[in-house]
Protein backbone atom coordinates (compact mmCIF):
# COMPACT_ATOMS: atom_id res chain seq x y z
CA UNK A 1 0.00 0.00 0.00
CA UNK A 2 2.78 2.50 0.62
CA UNK A 3 5.13 1.51 -2.29
CA UNK A 4 1.79 2.20 -4.40
CA UNK A 5 1.25 5.42 -2.51
CA UNK A 6 4.94 6.75 -3.12
CA UNK A 7 4.47 5.88 -6.45
CA UNK A 8 1.16 8.04 -7.14
CA UNK A 9 2.51 10.99 -4.50
CA UNK A 10 5.71 10.91 -6.32
CA UNK A 11 4.23 10.97 -9.83
CA UNK A 12 1.98 13.43 -9.26
CA UNK A 13 4.52 15.72 -7.37
CA UNK A 14 6.67 15.83 -10.63
CA UNK A 15 3.74 16.42 -13.01
CA UNK A 16 2.95 19.47 -10.81
CA UNK A 17 6.76 20.92 -10.82
CA UNK A 18 7.24 20.14 -14.74
CA UNK A 19 3.17 22.21 -15.08
CA UNK A 20 4.87 24.96 -13.45
CA UNK A 21 7.79 25.41 -15.37
CA UNK A 22 8.38 26.46 -18.81
CA UNK A 23 8.68 24.36 -21.86
CA UNK A 24 4.99 22.59 -21.36
CA UNK A 25 4.64 24.12 -24.93
CA UNK A 26 7.31 22.09 -26.40
CA UNK A 27 4.87 18.76 -25.85
CA UNK A 28 4.38 16.31 -28.97
CA UNK A 29 1.88 16.75 -30.91
CA UNK A 30 -1.73 15.89 -29.37
CA UNK A 31 -1.84 12.19 -31.94
CA UNK A 32 1.63 11.30 -31.50
CA UNK A 33 1.07 12.08 -27.91
CA UNK A 34 -2.15 10.01 -27.79
CA UNK A 35 -0.41 7.33 -29.63
CA UNK A 36 2.79 7.18 -27.26
CA UNK A 37 0.95 8.14 -24.06
CA UNK A 38 -0.41 4.39 -23.40
CA UNK A 39 3.00 3.07 -24.01
CA UNK A 40 4.98 5.24 -21.54
CA UNK A 41 2.28 4.31 -18.96
CA UNK A 42 2.45 1.01 -19.86
CA UNK A 43 6.45 0.55 -19.49
CA UNK A 44 6.04 2.86 -16.54
CA UNK A 45 4.13 0.54 -14.60
CA UNK A 46 5.73 -2.71 -15.35
CA UNK A 47 9.24 -1.00 -14.80
CA UNK A 48 7.65 0.32 -11.28
CA UNK A 49 6.32 -2.80 -10.35
CA UNK A 50 9.45 -5.45 -11.41
CA UNK A 51 11.22 -3.25 -9.81
CA UNK A 52 9.43 -3.38 -6.60
CA UNK A 53 8.88 -6.84 -6.67
CA UNK A 54 12.44 -7.69 -6.90
CA UNK A 55 13.52 -5.40 -4.66
CA UNK A 56 11.03 -7.39 -1.51
CA UNK A 57 12.43 -10.52 -3.02
CA UNK A 58 15.60 -9.20 -2.39
CA UNK A 59 15.27 -8.22 0.73
CA UNK A 60 13.11 -11.70 1.43
CA UNK A 61 16.41 -13.57 0.74
CA UNK A 62 18.82 -10.79 2.38
CA UNK A 63 19.01 -9.08 4.84
CA UNK A 64 17.59 -5.24 4.77
CA UNK A 65 21.23 -3.73 5.05
CA UNK A 66 22.58 -6.05 2.79
CA UNK A 67 20.24 -5.68 0.03
CA UNK A 68 20.57 -2.07 0.26
CA UNK A 69 24.12 -1.76 0.32
CA UNK A 70 24.15 -3.60 -2.68
CA UNK A 71 21.55 -2.11 -4.82
CA UNK A 72 21.54 1.55 -3.59
CA UNK A 73 25.47 1.81 -4.81
CA UNK A 74 24.49 -0.26 -7.88
CA UNK A 75 22.72 2.55 -9.16
CA UNK A 76 25.01 4.95 -10.65
CA UNK A 77 26.92 2.17 -12.02
CA UNK A 78 24.16 1.03 -13.91
CA UNK A 79 23.48 4.68 -14.82
CA UNK A 80 26.74 5.20 -16.23
CA UNK A 81 26.11 1.67 -18.40
CA UNK A 82 22.70 2.94 -19.22
CA UNK A 83 24.03 6.52 -20.60
CA UNK A 84 26.61 4.84 -22.76
CA UNK A 85 24.74 2.10 -24.20
CA UNK A 86 21.53 4.94 -24.84
CA UNK A 87 23.32 7.75 -26.20
CA UNK A 88 26.83 6.89 -26.12
CA UNK A 89 28.37 9.05 -23.47
CA UNK A 90 31.62 7.87 -22.73
CA UNK A 91 32.66 8.17 -19.03
CA UNK A 92 35.82 10.04 -17.81
CA UNK A 93 39.13 8.83 -16.26
CA UNK A 94 37.33 10.61 -12.73
CA UNK A 95 34.25 8.55 -13.10
CA UNK A 96 36.40 5.21 -14.42
CA UNK A 97 38.01 5.25 -10.93
CA UNK A 98 34.46 5.64 -9.15
CA UNK A 99 33.26 3.35 -11.13
CA UNK A 100 36.29 0.49 -10.18
CA UNK A 101 35.89 1.59 -6.62
CA UNK A 102 32.12 1.13 -6.44
CA UNK A 103 32.23 -2.56 -8.28
CA UNK A 104 35.27 -3.44 -5.54
CA UNK A 105 33.14 -2.45 -2.76
CA UNK A 106 29.64 -4.11 -3.90
CA UNK A 107 31.70 -7.22 -4.79
CA UNK A 108 33.74 -7.25 -1.44
CA UNK A 109 30.39 -6.85 0.15
CA UNK A 110 28.82 -9.57 -1.81
CA UNK A 111 31.35 -12.18 -1.64
CA UNK A 112 31.94 -11.70 1.94
CA UNK A 113 30.69 -14.41 4.83
CA UNK A 114 26.75 -13.77 5.63
CA UNK A 115 26.07 -12.85 9.22
CA UNK A 116 23.81 -15.20 11.25
CA UNK A 117 20.10 -13.42 11.32
CA UNK A 118 19.36 -12.17 14.71
CA UNK A 119 15.63 -14.16 14.34
CA UNK A 120 17.03 -17.57 13.42
CA UNK A 121 20.00 -17.38 16.16
CA UNK A 122 17.28 -15.85 18.73
CA UNK A 123 14.60 -19.12 17.61
CA UNK A 124 18.09 -21.08 18.31
CA UNK A 125 18.36 -20.08 21.84
CA UNK A 126 14.86 -20.41 22.80
CA UNK A 127 14.57 -24.52 21.58
CA UNK A 128 17.86 -24.73 23.36
CA UNK A 129 16.61 -23.58 26.48
CA UNK A 130 13.40 -24.88 26.21
CA UNK A 131 14.67 -28.44 25.80
CA UNK A 132 16.79 -28.12 28.64
CA UNK A 133 14.19 -26.76 30.91
CA UNK A 134 10.86 -28.02 31.05
CA UNK A 135 9.72 -25.39 33.72
CA UNK A 136 7.88 -22.73 31.55
CA UNK A 137 9.39 -19.24 32.21
CA UNK A 138 7.96 -16.07 33.12
CA UNK A 139 8.95 -12.15 33.01
CA UNK A 140 11.13 -10.49 30.93
CA UNK A 141 13.98 -12.97 30.92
Amino acid sequence: MLTGARYVWGGALLALCWFSQPGVERLPPAAELGRTLPTLALQGVVLSYLGTVFWYQSIARLDLGRATAIVVPSIPVLSLGASWLLVGEVASGRQWVGLAVTLAGVLFFVMAPQAKPVASAISRRSRRSSHSDPAPRRGCG
